[in-house]
């Protein structure tokens, strides 16, 4: 028995050899389950601690972390558009890599999709939301609103994510939310 769940019994009439092997198969497959399972939860926190930072940033340095100021001032380094690029690209290559797992546990052989590029990594990050410090803040928080929500979830469950805590200029309660947290 794992994760509190009683295995399911082996089919009838195996030799006990082959019950043992059933046995010993079923807790390696439930073990490594969950082992990806904590390892997906342990990512997702790094991810929403770089959303929640990007945000911080975005939030206190508007016009040069955003927008055609954060677009020229991230290939700066020591400036806050540099910093947020930083946390951008984390949580860009998680959500590619999640993606990329995702696909590949949908592969009826686990390895269908073979080598990917950089281009089609790209890609695949693009589909959890696109988070390029050129957008106007409200956009950038939004769309990193919606990345924190789907990595909520992953840690918390379907349908239990908490809400979006990222501040935007039309929304003084969650700025006031953001601010309290970071001071």
């Amino acid at each position: 028995e794992t994760s509190g769940e009683p295995i399911p019994p082996p089919p009838p009439g195996l030799p006990p050899k082959a019950r043992e092997e059933y046995y010993k198969e079923q807790v390696k497959m439930r073990t490594t389950k969950e082992a990806g399972k904590e390892g997906a939860q342990r990512s997702a926190g790094v991810v929403i601690d770089a959303i929640d930072r990007a945000a911080k940033i975005a939030t206190e340095s508007p016009m040069t972390a955003t927008g055609a100021g954060g677009q020229i001032l991230q290939n700066f380094g020591g400036t806050q558009a540099r910093n947020l690029s930083g946390f951008v690209d984390t949580i860009k290559a998680n959500a590619s890599f999640d993606k990329l797992q995702q696909m590949r546990a949908a592969s009826p052989t686990g390895a269908a999709l073979g080598a990917v590029s950089d281009t089609e990594l790209r890609l695949l990050g693009a589909a959890i939301g696109s988070m390029d410090q050129s957008q106007t803040q409200e956009q950038f928080l939004e769309n990193l609103g919606r990345v924190r929500t789907i990595y909520s979830e992953i840690i918390n469950g379907p349908g239990k994510g908490s809400p979006a805590a990222i501040a935007t200029p039309d929304n003084d309660a969650r700025k006031k939310a953001l601010r309290d947290k970071y001071g």
